[in-house]
């Protein structure tokens, strides 16, 4: 399933969180271990130009989220490809289980969207048709519904 989201769209108002603090982080093992990736699988995206968010609650790691601005992956596709000037295509998101249910991945998008649009014109995501807690979390984001992504033959630039 297919979302985008824009500079023209608005952001939905979120309770708060108490102890909940996101931000960029750039630190290799740390990022290694809270992924559970490889070293090398961290630099190479890094070298790709994404990006990663993490949320604390109360300063212990709650859920992370990557931004790819150049090049993006789809693990679960095995692709990889390049994304048009100015998308960001979001990725790989986890929240830890001690943390679902608080609504932290939601608050992690849009601080990302909130971030991110100062450089961005638009942002994908896409999940698994399912992963239904994904599918309420990006919606509850604000995030629009464009396509069922059935195969990846869509090239995304022709989305907008």
């Amino acid at each position: 399933m297919l979302y985008s989201f824009s500079k023209q769209d608005k952001l939905l108002p979120l309770p708060a969180i108490k102890g909940l603090e996101i931000r960029e982080n750039n630190e290799p093992m740390f990022l290694s271990i809270i992924n559970q990736i490889s070293l090398e699988e961290v630099t190479r995206r890094f070298l790709n130009n994404n990006k990663v968010y993490v949320a604390y609650v109360n300063e212990v790691p709650a859920a992370f989220g990557w931004v790819a601005i150049k090049k993006a992956r789809i693990g679960e596709l095995n692709h990889e490809f390049n994304l048009p000037i100015n998308p960001c295509y979001l990725w790989n998101f986890r929240t830890f289980p001690e943390f679902r249910g608080l609504g932290i991945y939601v608050h992690l998008f849009q601080y990302i969207l909130t971030v991110e649009q100062l450089t961005t014109d638009y942002f994908w995501i896409i999940h698994s048709p399912k992963n239904k807690s994904s599918q309420r979390g990006i919606s509850k984001a604000g995030f629009k519904y464009l396509n069922r992504f059935l195969r990846f033959g869509i090239h995304f630039g022709c989305l907008f």
